[in-house]
């Protein structure tokens, strides 16, 4: 076959590809239909937005953790107040819930940007507790019936921290690059089930977590800023994608996935930019 003829065979599947793509991760929220969700950190920013954005558009049963809430139940909206980080508090609310648990999502976050010369031990455990030990927790406490029923889909809301490591933000880091050890641990121990794990890599987000964080938002690398933000609900959106189509590693927005890319193929010159635009004191 010479060339032209190749050419009419594989333009015409261009099209068809790239439509395939489209509608395979195109959002369709009926999915969670009938389903049963852990939403942690749901009281504001990305978790609260996931939540909203179910309830308005899915008939689905909905578990929602934070510190600030009270314990309230209306309609198919369970709310929880609860340190996830406490194993034994946590502990009493899984135990409570009756209802076959389909999807957890870990968007818990917290933690001060600094050096770790700067922080009080406190201020590392708490940086240690969410993320990290609220998602060990979580996962300790559901994992048992998931794989009973050999069914379910954990995704982690995941920091650009984890592509590459940059200044002052110590303990955070090590947290989230403990959560990225516990996704790709659950993998290898949940190989050829039907136990999913996502990890939904997002850029900065204009949420409480950088209003209320003044050096997350005064440290954040320069570099990072060739990454438009974006909202608590386009992040929402991202993460609810990522969990209906099973990804295991999601990035958003767009330029996210440039910045993957570029680490792998120059990761001397990522982590020299990265050191370069970082904060220095």
């Amino acid at each position: 076959m010479n060339l032209e003829n190749y050419k009419k065979l594989l333009i015409p599947t261009i099209p068809i590809g790239l439509a395939y793509i489209y509608f395979k991760n195109r959002l369709n929220l009926k999915s969670f239909d009938n389903k049963s969700i852990i939403i942690t950190g749901a009281s504001s920013g990305i978790g609260k937005s996931i939540a909203d954005i179910l309830l308005k558009n899915s008939n689905c049963q909905l578990y929602l953790l934070a510190r600030s809430f009270n314990n309230t139940k209306e309609g198919n909206v369970n709310k929880y107040k609860c340190d996830c980080s406490d194993y034994e508090s946590l502990k009493k609310i899984i135990n409570g819930i009756e209802e076959k648990i389909d999807i957890i999502i870990h968007s818990a976050g917290a933690g001060e940007w600094k050096f770790l010369q700067e922080m009080e031990i406190d201020e590392i455990n708490g940086c240690l507790d969410a993320p990290l030990r609220a998602s060990i927790n979580l996962t300790h406490l559901t994992l048992p019936k998931m794989i009973e029923n050999n069914n379910g889909q954990i995704t982690f809301i995941q920091s650009p921290v984890i592509i590459q490591p940059w200044r002052s933000c110590t303990a955070y880091s090590i947290s989230r690059w403990g959560m990225r050890g516990l996704s790709e641990s659950l993998r290898a121990d949940l190989y050829n089930t039907n136990i999913n794990i996502s990890e939904v890599i997002l850029g900065r987000t204009e949420s409480n977590y950088f209003l209320n964080n003044k050096t997350a938002e005064e440290r954040f690398p320069k570099i990072g800023n060739i990454i438009n933000r974006i909202t608590p609900e386009d992040a929402a959106i991202a993460v609810l994608t990522a969990t209906q189509n099973k990804k295991p590693y999601y990035y958003y927005p767009s330029m996210m996935k440039v910045v993957v890319y570029l680490q792998y193929l120059f990761p001397d010159i990522v982590k020299y930019l990265t050191y370069k635009t970082s904060w220095h004191d």
